[in-house]
């Protein structure tokens, strides 16, 4: 147990995992809420339990000593629900399917859940959901008794196909949005702090994102390191040169990682990071 009993971390019996699980005891809910910190350390899986209960409990400061425990960073908004989660991921794998499908309709199980990264029983369930909601037919028809059945999108599969696009594309924008408004935020804790100059540590669309709302913001002496295997003797010279600079976590791969080995080398106190990224 650990933050005066609000969360119990712990390792599944019923479906062995290296990874720890948390439980987190939430005033108002009648449940507890389980995640799952996906690091098999006993270390950093405390510290993720932390910094998740702070989002999850935004308004109860009392709950972490936030100095001592965890670097700043702004407050999650909202924290999502396990069923909310689930339906996501759910959307996003049916889309996946059928536009895989839609490609190649000869396209093995094993082959789609090679590209799905997922198992060949968690395809099959969800081929099988498609079949049985006639989103996609299934031909028997083959050359040879050593073909492969194809599986052919029905109109009715095209149909939640464009459904579930356009849902994915409002998803990305709401997640953008959400995104833009906490690095504006986490700016204007840069400039309150007295941080002259911001690093962005990470590449790619998230890091576009952070130096628009920096620029827009006014914030000047924005530079950036691309994570990579030498990336930590970087973070750590940038460290040393830009002693009031202030290092933003931008990489959309791993931000955890980024963000406990930031915070290793530049210090908490000058280590940000946007909640939308941080334990998702």
């Amino acid at each position: 147990m650990i933050c005066e009993g609000r969360v119990r971390l712990f390792k599944r019996v019923d479906r062995p995992s290296r990874y720890w699980q948390a439980a987190f005891n939430i005033p108002g809910r009648k449940r507890p809420v389980v995640k799952s910190s996906r690091v098999p350390d006993l270390a950093q899986a405390t510290a993720w339990a932390e910094r998740t209960l702070a989002m999850l409990m935004p308004a109860r400061k009392a709950v972490i000593d936030r100095s001592a425990a965890m670097p700043a960073f702004i407050a999650a908004d909202f924290a999502p629900t396990i069923r909310n989660a689930k339906r996501s991921v759910e959307r996003e794998l049916a889309l996946r399917i059928l536009e895989a499908f839609d490609r190649d309709p000869a396209l093995s199980q094993r082959e789609l859940a090679r590209q799905l990264g997922i198992s060949i029983g968690v395809a099959n369930h969800y081929i099988g959901n498609c079949v049985r909601h006639g989103l996609v037919g299934k031909s028997n028809a083959r050359p040879s008794r050593h073909s492969r059945p194809a599986y052919i999108l029905t109109e009715k599969g095209r149909a939640q196909k464009d459904l579930l696009v356009s849902w994915h594309v409002e998803r990305n924008l709401t997640f953008f949005r959400e995104l833009r408004d906490q690095y504006e935020r986490l700016c204007r804790v840069c400039i309150d702090r007295g941080f002259r100059r911001v690093v962005l540590v990470g590449t790619g669309d998230v890091a576009a994102i952070a130096r628009l709302a920096l620029a827009d913001m006014g914030l000047s002496g924005v530079s950036m390191i691309e994570v990579d295997p030498q990336a930590i003797d970087r973070i750590a010279e940038a460290a040393g040169a830009e002693r009031d600079g202030a290092f933003v976590v931008t990489d959309f791969a791993a931000p955890d990682r980024v963000f406990a080995v930031l915070c290793q080398i530049a210090g908490a106190g000058r280590v940000f990071a946007p909640p939308v990224l941080i334990g998702r």
